[in-house]
Formats: C-alpha cells, structure tokens, sequence
C-alpha cells in the first residue's frame, strides 16, 4: 500500500467495482478512453488505470470525470466508495456543498491545508510506533 495519507488521496479506495462502472458509463455515453480523457483533462492512461482497477482515483480525479460525464460529483463518489452513507460521506458532501462558491485557489488552499494537517498526523502516528531509545527500555519508561 502507498503512503499517501491525505483526506483527499486516501478517501475513496474502489477496487475494479467502479472502474467496471466507469468503463459502462463511458461506453453508454459514447466516449472513448482518450474522449473521456480530453473532456476531462486526464491523461488517458489514468482512465485506462482506474477502469482496470489499477488505480484508485482522487477526489480531485472523480470530480473532473463527474464533471465529464455530466454527472452529480455525490453521485459518483458514492458509486467509487460503494457504501452506505458514514461519517466520512457526510462530511465529504458538508466540505463539498460549502466549497462550491469557493475560488480555485481558496479549493487548492483548503487541499493544501488538509494535507499537511494529515501528514503531521501520519508522522506523529509513526513517531509512536517506533522503538524506544535503549535507555528508556533500561530505565523501565
């Protein structure tokens, strides 16, 4: 597994579910792999990637093929995560709803803001899993 822990990179894992999805809505609407790819501003081999379960998108990725598909982005994360709604899936739609009148820079600060709050998380988790200096084992810590 990677080790990309941020909100936005590890909160839809979907397996080849969606992309067999993905590749079936594709393929009702018309479009090639390259078709939904440009309509997406995608490179192709990342819809070739997720429709073969090669590769689980971002948040940022489903949004730009929900936008290409001309599809409600809610009803294509749900699809990808395939679960009854949680948590996460409210406040997915709460950061979602409160975002749209956001500027693209406010979108990419927020996502900015996220990830480095993750990446202290993830280190402080890894900080705790790691063996205690000698003398604290000595010293009975």
């Amino acid at each position: 597994m990677s080790n990309r822990n941020t909100f936005y990179e590890i909160i839809v894992t979907v397996g080849n579910k969606f992309g067999l999805w993905l590749q079936q809505v594709r393929e009702e609407k018309g479009f090639t792999q390259s078709q939904l790819a440009s309509k997406a501003k995608l490179n192709r081999a990342v819809i070739n990637k997720i429709e073969n379960g090669y590769s689980d998108p971002e948040l940022k990725t489903l949004v730009k093929i929900a936008d290409a598909l001309e599809m409600p982005i809610e009803k294509v994360v749900r699809i990808a995560i395939d679960r009854t709604a949680t948590e996460d899936d409210e406040f997915v739609e709460e950061l979602l709803y409160y975002s749209k009148p956001l500027s693209q820079d406010d979108k990419q600060e927020i996502i900015e803001f996220t990830k480095l709050k993750a990446r202290r998380k993830s280190d402080r988790i890894k900080k705790s899993r790691e063996k205690p200096p000698a003398q604290m084992l000595l010293k009975g810590q």
